[in-house]
């Protein structure tokens, strides 16, 4: 995991469709980047080739595309969550914890919630009632009976890491309004660079990160324990 100082990148615009030119001079990118990246601080400087003049932007430019149009683009690059909800008789209403994430109004989430075979009756019949909200707004749902042992989460974290941010909630915790778009905001229009993201008591974490941490460890929470210390030490923890 690599700090903000650390990171060597650049992003050529000559190719970009995003890019505008006049001739065969840029002038500007549709989405503002070039300013964006300058009011962080990070250089783009012009360059020439082949006769065309276009800037390189001395960082990963996460909007580069050679296919896609502005708002394809910013479709393509909202952030994808998944997250996993774990349910034992011990836990709050889960039913709260649906509705807020239902409340959130962001329809790039996939939520599987976990409860062990062993559940009572009632804990089944609250899973089916929350998999049916989330089934009726729309968000990708579905859930995973844990069976005893030392790895017994892996399957939950394993269906969802296809997405770009995972979240561990117990049942009865729930997001804030608004979260997830603020996410957004903070990774395409700020250009935050971070891989831990806490919000209260929700824990946000870069997949690709817990990828890389997970098998240190093989425990979600010792692993979020973790992150979160490396994420601050790299100067790469957000707050939000």
């Amino acid at each position: 995991m690599k700090s903000k100082q650390s990171a060597q990148a650049s992003t050529s615009c000559k190719e970009c469709n995003l890019a505008v030119f006049e001739g065969k001079s840029q002038v500007s990118c549709q989405a503002g980047r070039l300013e964006k990246f300058q009011d962080k601080m990070v250089h783009c400087k012009e360059g020439e080739e082949l006769e065309t003049e276009f800037y390189t932007i001395l960082d990963v430019c996460n909007y580069y595309t050679t296919d896609r149009n502005l708002d394809e683009q910013i479709e393509f690059r909202k952030p994808r969550f998944g997250i996993a909800i774990m349910l034992d008789e011990n836990t709050g209403s889960i039913e709260d914890t649906v509705q807020s994430i239902c409340d959130s109004e962001y329809k790039y989430i996939h939520v599987v919630v976990a409860h062990e075979y062993t559940c009572f009756k009632q804990v089944k019949e609250s899973v089916a009632a929350a998999l049916k909200i989330l089934k009726d707004r729309g968000i990708k749902s579905q859930a995973i009976m844990l069976n005893t042992g030392i790895n017994k989460e892996t399957e939950v974290f394993q269906s969802l890491v296809s997405n770009n941010w995972l979240l561990k909630l117990r049942a009865g915790q729930v997001v804030s309004k608004g979260v997830f778009n603020k996410i957004d905001k903070l990774l395409n229009d700020d250009i935050e660079k971070t891989v831990y993201i806490r919000d209260g008591e929700c824990h946000f974490i870069l997949t690709a990160a817990a990828r890389a941490r997970y098998l240190d460890h093989n425990d979600y929470d010792q692993m979020q324990q973790s992150l979160e210390i490396e994420s601050k030490e790299q100067e790469l923890f957000t707050q939000i």
